[in-house]
């Protein structure tokens, strides 16, 4: 369970993120990968991004996933507010880019799909934030969320127990999510030019888990796009 800090001011998130450190360096320790200086630079970035967002803090639903969501006279409702908190808004925005990081429902999208939801979200997120319009702040934003995303993924799902047994969620296992959001966050680092150097990290871990995983190097298209 992650930490929470006590309180917040205005600006702040609610939530603690001194997880994201050890995180990485236990999950790049088990294979004895070493993690340079630059990774622990853009460690330290990334928790300072997500503890004080600045203009990106908003109101988040907590868990966008496309079953929290109806669709009312033609427009989108989200529902289910239970995780609802002031957070990054970049972490709910890559939402689509990283595979529905908290959604049971989990399968393969076409590239320009989480592509076009980003920019849609982009263009309704500048109407209360306008420094989402910049290319430089929203992109960066972008990349640290999707870090984010990837060690709370190795947070959740230890290395250890994931090596000894996988584990089935419905559509797809946890080790199938892990190598899939592995290379779209390595991707998205490089594309993007942010935080370059976790990116690489992530890559060698999922290139060491691949050869031990040959089975979970696949995951299908959702229905629709099959």
């Amino acid at each position: 369970m992650k930490e929470e800090s006590p309180g917040f001011e205005p600006g702040e998130c609610q939530d603690n993120y001194n997880w994201l450190m050890p995180t990485l360096h236990e999950t790049a320790d088990w294979f004895a990968i070493p993690l340079t200086r630059q990774v622990d630079l853009e460690l330290a970035m990334l928790i300072a991004s997500m503890r004080n967002p600045g203009a990106f803090l908003v109101y988040t639903q907590g868990d966008s996933c496309p079953d929290n969501c109806l669709f009312v006279n033609s427009r989108l409702r989200l529902l289910d507010f239970e995780g609802g908190r002031f957070s990054h808004a970049l972490k709910e925005g890559v939402y689509g880019r990283i595979h529905f990081p908290t959604c049971w429902c989990v399968y393969r999208m076409p590239e320009r799909v989480p592509l076009r939801m980003e920019e849609a979200y982009r263009a309704e997120l500048v109407k209360g934030c306008p420094q989402a319009a910049d290319d430089i702040l929203f992109y960066r934003a972008v990349v640290e969320a999707c870090v984010f995303w990837m060690l709370d993924w190795y947070h959740e799902f230890p290395l250890p127990t994931l090596l000894e047994k996988d584990r089935n969620i419905v559509t797809s296992t946890v080790r199938q999510r892990l190598l899939m959001r592995s290379a779209i966050l390595a991707e998205t680092t490089e594309v993007l030019g942010h935080m370059e150097a976790i990116g690489s990290t992530v890559r060698a871990i999922a290139a060491k888990l691949r050869a031990i995983w040959p089975e979970a190097d696949y995951m299908p298209y959702y229905p629709a796009f099959r």
